[in-house]
């Protein structure tokens, strides 16, 4: 079964162990519950300001509470999010040249990437 949805990561904080997600996708709701404390890992390289991202979430399935073909599901699975991208420099100043690391610095188009993985085995009813 294949099925499509929007991503939509909610207010900025990340998931945390037990916290309960649904994915709304064209086949049904599919609940899950996270089952261990979420991982992260990032990187910058100060030369070319570049910046990565990535956090993996292990979760089960809440068949109860799924809907649609997923309705009875049962499963285990993890979901991979990843973003990277360049950051910009100062262009004037005593920094000018350097990587601009402010949390207000915009990211820069060039070269910037998002991906959203899940991967589960479901068994369907």
């Amino acid at each position: 079964m294949r099925a499509r949805g929007v991503f939509s990561p909610g207010n900025g904080s990340g998931p945390k162990k037990g916290q309960h997600h649904t994915f709304a996708t064209s086949a049904g709701n599919l609940v899950v519950v996270v089952t261990a404390k979420p991982t992260s890992t990032q990187s910058f390289n100060v030369k070319a300001c570049h910046f990565a991202f990535s956090t993996r979430v292990v979760f089960a399935v809440l068949p109860g509470k799924s809907t649609g073909k997923f309705t009875g599901a049962k499963g285990r699975g993890v979901v991979v999010v990843y973003f990277a991208g360049y950051g910009p420099r100062y262009t004037s100043g005593p920094k000018k040249g350097q990587c601009n690391t402010s949390p207000n610095a915009p990211e820069l188009a060039k070269g910037a990437v998002a991906s959203f993985l899940l991967k589960s085995v479901l068994t369907l009813p």
